[in-house]
């Protein structure tokens, strides 16, 4: 036995209007955002850190790495400062 709540989306149900729901209906479609600020190259890369990457995968998969929320977001704050500069 079918106990399902979910009505099928397969056509206009009877009764339905003919009116959409969608509000943008009936109007041209908007021109496309313009992009001023391509994304640029860092001027400043940073070194790939295998043995850096060795020690963090190997503290996750032992269950010790605890990241800290507030030394993340001063690291993510860091950076974009350098990025903006």
């Amino acid at each position: 036995m079918n106990t399902s709540r979910r009505r099928s989306s397969g056509g206009p149900r009877p009764g339905a209007s003919g009116r959409s729901t969608d509000p943008g209906a009936g109007r041209p479609p908007a021109e496309a955002a313009s992009w001023p600020d391509l994304p640029r190259e860092d001027p400043n890369p940073r070194p790939y850190r295998p043995e850096l990457v060795a020690r963090l995968e190997r503290a996750v998969r032992a269950g010790r790495y605890q990241p800290d929320p507030r030394a993340i977001a001063a690291a993510m704050i860091d950076r974009m400062d350098e990025l903006l500069d």
